[in-house]
């Protein structure tokens, strides 16, 4: 918790009639991070994905980075989800189908379904630290003005991502 002190308007004659100021105690506590979902990542790549210029495309580029990471291990994580659902041929090997190029999966779906979703519904933390924060506020800013426009479900998630946004 951070604590600021706010002084009082005006000065005050004490008793001694010497002029002091007073003093009153105000508390802001600051939100040291802010929370998404892992389907909000691509989201917000696509959010951030738009020309900038100067100072504006540096800030956007520190934000790319900060979470690429994250972009990383969630596609790893989700990689592993669809190898291990996935049929498996006579060498216990992933089958892949040849006209998409992805894993197939036909005998598990419900199971690879509700993984995936758990995944994607994880929460992770985009840490407010003094060498984050104007990353993370010019990252806010451009959320709150984008022009771009979304359909519905993208509409949800916009408002999803503004909600957490909007608590900092």
């Amino acid at each position: 918790m951070i604590t600021y002190w706010k002084w009082a308007n005006g000065w005050k004659n004490n008793k001694n009639n010497k002029k002091s100021m007073t003093k009153e105690k105000s508390v802001y506590v600051e939100p040291k991070s802010v929370e998404l979902k892992n389907n909000h990542i691509q989201f917000l790549l696509k959010i951030m994905n738009m020309p900038l210029h100067g100072q504006e495309a540096r800030m956007r580029n520190k934000f790319i980075n900060y979470i690429t990471p994250k972009v990383i291990e969630i596609e790893k994580e989700r990689i592993s989800i669809m190898k291990e659902g996935s049929d498996k041929d006579a060498h216990n090997e992933p089958v892949i189908n040849s006209i998409t190029n992805q894993y197939q999966i036909t005998t598990n779906r419900e199971k690879v379904a509700k993984e995936y979703d758990d995944l994607m519904n994880e929460t992770f933390n985009l840490d407010i630290l003094p060498s984050t924060r104007e990353m993370i506020m010019f990252a806010k800013k451009m959320i709150f003005e984008t022009k771009l426009e979304f359909d519905n479900l993208e509409g949800r998630q916009y408002d999803e991502i503004c909600e957490e946004f909007e608590k900092i």
